[in-house]
């Protein structure tokens, strides 16, 4: 299952009814999603961000490296 970009604000809308690791479960298996997630942080610029917001950034970066490795 992935996600495309329309129906990203609205999954982005229920991060704040989700559990994290609900949202950080999805990503793993889903690769859209997690470059969406990276894109939308990175939109946000760093002096915006939130240091929860920062640290899953981090965590969305090093998975997509990690998956990008795995043949």
């Amino acid at each position: 299952m992935t996600i495309r970009d329309g129906e990203l604000s609205t999954h982005i809308m229920l991060l704040d009814h989700l559990n994290l690791s609900m949202v950080i479960d999805q990503a793993r298996v889903d690769p859209d999603l997690l470059g969406q997630i990276i894109r939308k942080l990175e939109e946000r610029g760093v002096d915006d961000r939130t240091q929860e917001e920062n640290s899953l950034l981090e965590w969305a970066r090093s998975t997509q490296r990690a998956q990008r490795k795995t043949p």
